[in-house]
C-alpha cells in the first residue's frame, strides 16, 4: 500500500515538475506577445480588447445596463481571486492549479473588457436614439424617416460618426438641447 501511494506520488511529482516547465515557457510567450501588444497599443489603448461594438448597434437595450455593470465588477472580482490563487499555486509549486487559475482569470479578463464595451454602447445607443426624437420635430418627416433609416443601418464607427453628426447639426442650427455620448 505504502509502495504504490510512494508511486503515484513520484508519478505526480514528475508530471507536475514537467509540466511547470512548459507552463513557465508558454507564459514567458504569452507574457511577451502582451507586452508587446500593449507597447504597440500605447497610442490608443482601445485596441487592446477590440470589440466592435457598432455591428447591430441598434439592438442594444439600455435596460440590462446594470446586468453588465454587475457582471463587470464580479469579473474583476473574480479576476483578482484568480491572480492571488495562481501567484500561491506557483509558490508551492503546485503548476496544474496554476494552470486553471491562470485560464480562468483571462476567461474573466475578457469578460470585462466586453462588458465594458457593452456598456459603452448602451449608453452611446440610449443617447443618440434620444437625440434623434429630439430634433424630430426640426425637421422633415422624409428627413428624419432617412435619418432613422441611417441608424438603424449603423454598422461601424464610421457610420455611427455621420448620423452623429447629422445630428449635431440639426440640434445646433435650432438650438435644441442634446444628449452629448462621446
Amino acid at each position: 500500500m505504502n509502495k504504490n501511494t510512494n508511486q503515484f506520488q513520484d508519478f505526480f511529482n514528475k508530471i507536475n515538475n514537467r509540466l511547470g516547465r512548459i507552463l513557465m515557457t508558454i507564459s514567458l510567450i504569452i507574457v511577451g506577445i502582451v507586452v508587446e501588444k500593449i507597447w504597440n497599443s500605447l497610442p490608443n489603448m482601445s485596441t487592446l480588447f477590440n470589440h466592435d461594438i457598432y455591428t447591430q448597434f441598434h439592438d442594444f437595450s439600455y435596460k440590462i445596463f446594470f446586468l453588465w455593470l454587475s457582471f463587470a465588477i464580479f469579473s474583476v472580482a473574480i479576476s483578482i481571486f484568480c491572480l492571488y490563487k495562481a501567484i500561491t499555486s506557483v509558490i508551492s509549486k503546485n503548476y496544474i492549479k496554476f494552470l486553471g487559475f491562470i485560464m480562468w482569470g483571462f476567461l474573466c479578463v475578457y469578460n470585462f473588457s466586453t462588458s465594458a464595451s457593452t456598456i459603452s454602447a448602451i449608453n452611446e445607443n440610449r443617447a443618440i436614439s434620444t437625440n434623434l426624437e429630439i430634433v424630430r420635430p426640426y425637421i422633415s418627416n422624409d428627413d428624419y424617416l432617412k435619418l432613422k433609416s441611417q441608424y438603424l443601418q449603423i454598422n461601424s464607427k464610421k457610420s455611427f460618426d455621420k448620423v452623429s453628426e447629422r445630428i449635431r447639426y440639426i440640434a445646433n442650427k435650432h438650438d435644441a438641447n442634446i444628449n452629448e455620448y462621446e
